[in-house]
């Protein structure tokens, strides 16, 4: 149970959450994407309530990237694109993933034969496609080597500069605090 949180988080800030092992930061996030009811406490996004959108109004706004992110048996463009609706083009989508330091052959790999830093990777450039207001990370550097990471936070300031997204993003990488935080809460564990 997450208790006594009060946070609010502004146009193209990041907002990271830390706290140990089964502190909250996953259930959080999900109660965030709506993925999980809230059992008490309101939340509102662009001072609304949360309860006063349509599910699926809510989702265009806000996304979210598990731990473990799920990409459908198809080519990584293929992911992205059926993603975004077929809004989007090779060129936009690479644009994300040079800055990531991949090679354009990124777009037409099997998403099924990806390492697990490259889905997470992958998954993060379908949010950001999504062109969502505000994207919720779950531990988006775990999977990721030190330059990877690097990449990542660099992309994560330039979204949030350019396209004015937010993110809130759940970690124990230190590191990523001091990168990329705007502000930052610490999860307890429950008494």
């Amino acid at each position: 149970m997450i208790e006594d949180l009060c946070v609010s988080i502004k146009h193209a800030q990041t907002l990271l959450i830390s706290g140990r092992s089964g502190s909250g930061k996953t259930t959080l996030l999900k109660i965030l994407a709506w993925l999980l009811p809230q059992s008490t406490g309101e939340i509102s996004f662009m001072e609304r309530a949360y309860e006063s959108y349509d599910p699926a109004d809510l989702r265009k706004n806000i996304t979210f990237v598990s731990q473990n992110p799920y990409l459908a048996p198809m080519s990584v463009f293929e992911n992205i694109r059926k993603a975004t609706g077929e809004s989007i083009s090779r060129a936009e989508i690479f644009a994300f993933f040079g800055r990531l330091g991949f090679d354009k052959d990124i777009l037409d790999r099997q998403a099924a034969k990806l390492s697990a830093g490259e889905k997470m990777r992958v998954a993060i450039v379908r949010a950001i496609s999504l062109k969502a207001k505000v994207i919720l990370l779950d531990e988006p550097t775990a999977p990721l080597d030190e330059t990877n990471a690097d990449l990542l936070c660099s992309l994560m300031r330039d979204i949030s500069a350019d396209f004015g997204t937010s993110f809130i993003i759940s970690s124990h990488d230190k590191k990523l605090f001091a990168q990329v935080a705007d502000q930052q809460i610490e999860l307890g564990l429950p008494s």
